[in-house]
């Protein structure tokens, strides 16, 4: 539906009202990141470069990929430094400013003018934080290839289609690093992921795990039509090396 209306008018991305919002992730900072100021505001400005609105708004997932961060930070001493976070599809870049929050140095990527914006805002939002935006398109395996290694990859619900939810996986196997992945309940897109996972040698590769996240963290955010709290689930793993 969004898509649909996608085409219905042109905007330079740019130009969508962005608000602020600060997200206290549990056990974890309280950070700060951008969305478009309403998802009228989000269609038009995706219209510019053909790219979809999904990213100009927080979404649950990307609480639970900041939460399995800060986990990951409480379990070395509560701190990411040395460690460099990849994020895929950032989109507001939630699970970014929490990685940089707690010290790592990190590269938060989009595809869409309007993400990429939103990131850099966040990235200005807190200067002295390690948080490097660039554009890709993870679909290419060796534009991913070419940002070098880093020693955690994470998305959040980039599993809405096949075709993006299979690149994830693709990146997933590549990065050889531990792997966060957070998908709010989508069936035919966690299929998919581990079917490529599968594909590529890894017919071991778990399931999502249920995460922590309650509905009171989440009054905030959206979840989606047929989507709920409990169905939220967190892929966490390291690929070969």
């Amino acid at each position: 539906r969004l898509r649909a209306a996608c085409c219905l008018a042109a905007v330079n991305a740019l130009a969508a009202p962005a608000r602020p919002l600060d997200v206290a992730i549990r056990s974890g900072p309280t950070v700060r990141v951008y969305e478009v100021a309403s998802q009228d505001d989000a269609i038009d400005a995706a219209c510019e470069d053909g790219s979809d609105p999904f990213g100009s708004v927080c979404w649950p997932a990307a609480v639970a990929a900041a939460n399995a961060l800060a986990d990951l930070a409480c379990s070395r001493g509560g701190s990411l430094a040395g460690l460099r976070v990849l994020e895929l599809g950032a989109g507001t870049g939630l699970a970014s400013a929490t990685a940089a929050a707690l010290g790592a140095d990190v590269v938060a990527t989009d595809v869409a003018d309007v993400s990429l914006d939103l990131l850099r805002r966040a990235a200005d939002a807190a200067p002295a934080r390690g948080m490097t935006v660039r554009r890709l398109d993870f679909t290419d395996r060796g534009q991913v290839a070419a940002l070098g290694a880093f020693d955690v990859l994470v998305a959040s619900d980039t599993l809405y289609e096949e075709a993006i939810a299979r690149a994830t996986a693709r990146a997933a196997h590549d990065c050889a690093c531990q792997c966060v992945v957070a998908d709010p309940g989508r069936p035919d897109g966690r299929w998919a992921f581990l079917d490529e996972l599968r594909a590529l040698g890894r017919a071991e590769s778990g399931a999502f795990a249920p995460t922590r996240v309650d509905a009171a963290e989440l009054g905030a955010f959206q979840l989606g039509a047929g989507l709920a709290a409990a169905t939220i689930g967190i892929w966490d793993e390291t690929g070969p090396g």
